[in-house]
């Protein structure tokens, strides 16, 4: 009889945890401050660690509704890259100017009807080049978009000049042009929507025209 209660017991206890739903917690203000910070700092420095404090290394501003560039502080940056990661109407920009360089992160982006995709820029502002560039996207559907992260796609646009007299970047799909510009991106075979996202989020650095120029 013991022994029958205890297999009871047991098969009780197992059959609850298993029912249990698991739950995360989503997370806090200051942790999702903390893994932004950690995402633009490690894009300018391979090196940089949690234990770095971003303001000792970039100096914080931000693009206006009127194209117009303002200081401001972590905090309104930050505010405004969450705001392009999770596609809200984005009208102001923020601009991460590496302290002692001609280096500056610029970060732009948009939604399509399955995912938002934005994607951060190191710009050389002597050259006015593009050295480094990844992209990012959030998808509704698992899987659609991953490929326009594929480094050989990315690595089109190193050394590009940005912008800043109409659209620098054309796209060709299927060899045909659908997008007209000075710069012809090679789209992402069977992406072709994918493709256009990015090739349109990377005009919108004609938007820093101004600024590019007054460096």
């Amino acid at each position: 009889m013991k022994n029958i209660l205890m297999s009871i017991i047991i098969i009780i206890f197992t059959t609850s945890c298993i029912q249990t739903p698991t739950t995360e917690k989503p997370p806090t203000e200051k942790q999702l401050t903390s893994m932004y910070m950690r995402d633009i700092g490690h894009f300018i420095n391979s090196t940089y660690t949690d234990s770095t404090d971003l303001s000792s290394i970039v100096d914080f501003k931000y693009l206006d509704i009127n194209k117009k560039i303002k200081e401001c502080d972590l905090e309104k940056s930050i505010e405004l890259y969450s705001k392009i990661i999770h596609s809200d109407s984005c009208t102001e920009f923020p601009i991460f100017e590496v302290k002692n360089s001609n280096i500056s992160v610029l970060i732009v982006g948009d939604k399509n009807q399955w995912a938002a995709i934005w994607a951060s820029y190191l710009i050389d502002r002597n050259s006015m080049t593009i050295k480094k560039v990844e992209f990012y996207y959030k998808a509704e559907v698992p899987g659609l978009g991953v490929k326009i992260t594929n480094t050989e796609f990315e690595e089109q646009f190193i050394n590009l000049p940005i912008p800043i007299n109409g659209h620098s970047f054309g796209l060709k799909q299927n060899e045909k042009i659908i997008i007209q510009g000075e710069n012809i991106i090679d789209g992402i075979s069977g992406a072709t929507l994918s493709s256009k996202s990015v090739v349109e989020i990377s005009n919108k650095l004609e938007l820093f025209a101004e600024y590019l120029r007054e460096q």
